[in-house]
């Protein structure tokens, strides 16, 4: 199991990176790992809450605080972003 996540959490949190390298803002190396470190535990953790409780969000809210969340993280506007 420790094999299978460190697999699919590595991947998907490199692609992460390329994605947030890819935006128009300076970042070293250090910051791009750390930014995709940062983004990947906020989506996991609403993710998570969603899933145990989704009774408990409005239509779109969990959207919402994720991409508002990720935007703080990266200092960016994201489109859909409010």
């Amino acid at each position: 199991m420790h094999e299978t996540h460190m697999a699919t959490y590595l991947g998907y949190r490199d692609r992460l990176q390329a994605l947030i390298a890819a935006l128009p803002r300076p970042a070293t190396a250090e910051r791009l790992r750390a930014d995709s470190i940062a983004c990947n535990a906020v989506i996991d953790g609403l993710w998570l809450e969603a899933s145990a409780l989704p009774e408990a969000f409005g239509p779109g809210e969990i959207e919402r605080l994720g991409l508002a969340s990720v935007a703080a993280i990266l200092g960016v506007a994201l489109p859909g972003d409010a």
